[in-house]
């Protein structure tokens, strides 16, 4: 009924319906992934709709999305919508966050040496790091002997790994020989 002062109008019964369901939220992609620990997360994010169809995309509340990739584990985030009625909806994505990635390791010089027979053995050296633990230098391991008292091929395996447990190998080649003394005369 339409009112004012000069009368009134009634209508027509007229049918309503009124929405009840819960709206829904989508998920782009997987509800569970795994993420390489060290490297950003970008979300895929969701869409959402109410129950007539409405899209609700834009009033999702994504919470936790922000996942710390140097924390190893599984990382909730949660998406929400509420529409016009007052009707809300959750959904969620778990990411888990594993470092699968072994450490670098590199020889400083050459990965075949040549040295002196009855000089002391110096390494020429070598480094580790990893995405996620950062320097490992310290924490390499080399195995193998070198007999500098008697000439032959020598081989030093340089190892290391990360605490998830990724492992990284090199080897050198140490030729230990007698090196030539001078003078020389050249005619």
């Amino acid at each position: 009924m339409v009112s004012n002062d000069w009368g009134s109008v009634t209508s027509e019964n007229v049918r309503l319906t009124v929405a009840t369901a819960l709206p829904s939220v989508t998920l782009n992609g997987s509800a569970s992934m795994t993420h390489e620990a060290a490297i950003p997360y970008v979300d895929a994010g969701a869409t959402a709709a109410d129950a007539l169809g409405n899209d609700l995309t834009s009033s999702i509340v994504v919470s936790g999305a922000d996942v710390n990739v140097t924390e190893l584990g599984e990382h909730t985030v949660s998406y929400s919508v509420t529409d016009v009625g007052g009707n809300t909806n959750s959904a969620s994505r778990t990411v888990t966050v594993e470092d699968t990635t072994a450490p670098i390791l590199s020889l400083i010089g050459d990965n075949n040496h040549s040295h002196g027979v009855n000089t002391a053995w110096a390494d020429p050296g070598y480094s580790a790091t990893d995405s996620l633990e950062g320097n490992l230098t310290a924490s390499v391991a080399i195995s193998g002997d070198i007999d500098v008292n008697t000439t032959g091929e020598y081989t030093l395996i340089y190892s290391v790994s990360d605490s998830s447990g990724n492992e990284a190998n090199l080897s050198r080649t140490v030729n230990v020989a007698e090196i030539p003394q001078g003078p020389w005369t050249f005619t």
